[in-house]
Order: C-alpha cells, then structure tokens, then sequence
C-alpha cells in the first residue's frame, strides 16, 4: 500500500513522529502533505529560534519567514538571542508588528542576551510599538524579556494594560528592567494575577515594594512563586503589612 492512500488521521500521527525539520520538508511533498504537515497540533510545541546579529540583515523580512512557512504561525515558542544591539533595535519593531499583524499565535515569548558574551548588546527594545508589546503580551503564556531596555512609556503602558486584562499570561520575567518608574498600584494589580513573575535587579521603590506586599497579603491572588533578587528588602516598612 502508498503511502498516499492512507487515510489522513493515520497520516498525520506518522507525522507526529517526526522531528520538525522533516516535518517541513514534508510541507513540499505535495498539496495533501503541505496541508497535512502544515496541521497546527503538529506545530504546537515548536521552537522558532532566530538571532539577531550582524549576518541578519536590516531589510531582513520577518514576514516572509512567516508568510512561507505558515505552520511558523502556529508554534510553542519563539525564542530571540541577541548578538547585535542595532540590528535588534531595527528588527525588534518589525517582529512585535509581524506577530500582531498575522495573528501569529504562541504560548512564549523570550527574548534575550547572553551577558558573558562581549560582543552581545542589551536587547533594545524601545522602538517597539507600544500596543503591539501590549498585544503580544496578552496573547502569551510565557513573557521573557529579562535583561532588554525599554522606555518608561512602554512599562507603564504594559502594565496599565496588563491590569485591566491579563489575558493568558502565567509567567512574567523583567529582570534587569528599571520598573521604578511603574505605577505601584498597576503594578501590584498585575503581580497578583499572574502564577509566576521575576523582577529580580529591577531597582523597585520603597512605595512599590510596599504596595506590592500589601496588595499580596490583603487580596485574594494567583501568585505562587515572586522572585526579587537584588533588591533592597531593608526597603520595606514592615509595619504596612500588620
């Protein structure tokens, strides 16, 4: 018997078997495998990794890396390492719009730069559209953007926004970000909401450490794990918690 005459269900757990690169090289077999290969349930623990660094070019097109291959579209995580701090500065924005623009669905975001490295940039994210951070944000499970820069407009926006609707997100990790900046209030709303977050060196206030502990010992909550490393616990007035 071909191959070609089994039934699709059959087909597709064949499918399920193999490792993701031939996965898409099945997608250019035929119209039958490209749709059976391009199947979402096939895609859903995927990970996409790109590196911004000098080879990738600033004209580089992120749409087409999605457009051409829409199972891409359809993935467990998409993870970003950061070698060059202007070629991520020119294609960050065009990422976070390309995302939000074909709806692109995943459970995680990280996006990073290897600190022992010496010829890594801090990942810059300033240029990123606000609302399309906030978009991303909302639709992940798993935000990572530990070690990044970011403006104090787009902090604050994340977070006004996060506090209104956190939408699917259970695990949020801004080290080395400066939150001082953060509304306390929207920033202890979205805290408690959230199952695990990581603001380890985000030089946080002693009016926002207050909030926060107050907000988590006052208010029902989801929060399971907090980690702040590096910061100044002595901070605290403990008799805000009594």
């Amino acid at each position: 018997m071909s191959v070609d005459n089994l039934p699709d269900e059959i087909l597709l757990k064949i499918l399920g078997l193999l490792p993701y690169d031939d996965l898409e090289s099945a997608f250019g077999v035929s119209r039958r495998w490209m749709r059976l290969a391009g199947y979402p349930l096939l895609w859903r623990n995927f990970r996409l990794e790109i590196k911004f660094d000098e080879e990738l070019e600033e004209n580089y097109n992120l749409d087409e890396l999605f457009t051409k291959r829409p199972f891409y579209q359809r993935i467990g995580s998409l993870d970003v390492e950061v070698v060059n701090e202007e070629t991520c500065r020119t294609l960050a924005p065009k990422l976070f719009s390309t995302v939000v623009a074909l709806g692109v669905e995943m459970k995680k975001l990280c996006i990073w730069g290897d600190d022992w490295s010496c010829i890594t940039g801090v990942p810059d994210l300033t240029d990123v559209d606000t609302e399309h951070l906030v978009a991303v944000a909302k639709k992940v499970e798993s935000l990572e953007l530990s070690e990044t820069t970011m403006s104090d407009f787009q902090l604050n926006s994340l977070f006004s926004a996060l506090e209104q609707e956190h939408g699917n997100l259970k695990y949020l990790d801004l080290t080395n970000n400066n939150l001082s900046s953060v509304n306390s209030d929207h920033l202890a709303n979205v805290v408690k909401h959230i199952s695990t977050v990581v603001l380890e060196d985000t030089s946080l206030s002693k009016e926002q450490l207050e909030k926060l502990f107050l907000k988590l010992a006052t208010s029902d909550i989801n929060l399971k794990s907090l980690s702040l490393i590096i910061i100044d616990m002595l901070l605290i007035d403990l008799t805000c918690l009594e």
